[in-house]
């Protein structure tokens, strides 16, 4: 069945999307992750989802590191924030799969949930910092995209 089915998705694929479709789509992913970044570091409404370690939580932390690794792929810019990015959300996607739990990425999510109780302050700094870390990748992200999908579009 495979054997009929991928080479068929290839040449659908191929023949059908254009070839700036997946870069709008990484723009679109990009600008959202920036927006809610935005949105949690100033604390400026709880979208944070009601259950820590359900499928949204892992759903979004997953996307969040696969768009910018994807960026990188494409524009082959951002290498420094890209890999500190990475190196932030492997460990939280580890700890919400429950491979790695960890008492820092507990504190993370209790400060992302407005509870500071029992959160040491460098937890609390240390938060801040990744996601002004993570709102800038996403930010730069965006602007490489850009101007990959501009140099595309004159092509």
């Amino acid at each position: 069945m495979t054997e009929i089915v991928v080479p068929f998705l290839r040449r659908f694929i191929h023949n059908n999307v254009p070839p700036t479709l997946p870069i709008k789509i990484l723009m679109a992913t990009e600008s959202w992750y920036s927006l809610s970044h935005f949105i949690v570091l100033f604390q400026l409404t709880n979208i944070m989802p009601i259950t820590m370690r359900g499928y949204i939580s892992k759903t979004y932390f997953t996307g969040d590191l696969l768009s910018s690794l994807l960026s990188y792929y494409i524009t082959r810019k951002n290498k420094m924030l890209v890999a500190l990015h990475a190196l932030i959300h492997i460990p939280v996607v580890a700890h919400l799969f429950n491979i790695v739990p960890t008492l820092f990425y507990k504190n993370v999510f209790k400060i992302a949930y407005n509870n500071l109780n029992n959160v040491p302050k460098h937890h609390y700094y240390m938060y801040n910092l990744g996601t002004v870390l993570d709102l800038c990748c996403h930010l730069y992200n965006i602007k490489f995209l850009y101007q990959s999908l501009y140099k595309k579009n004159k092509d």
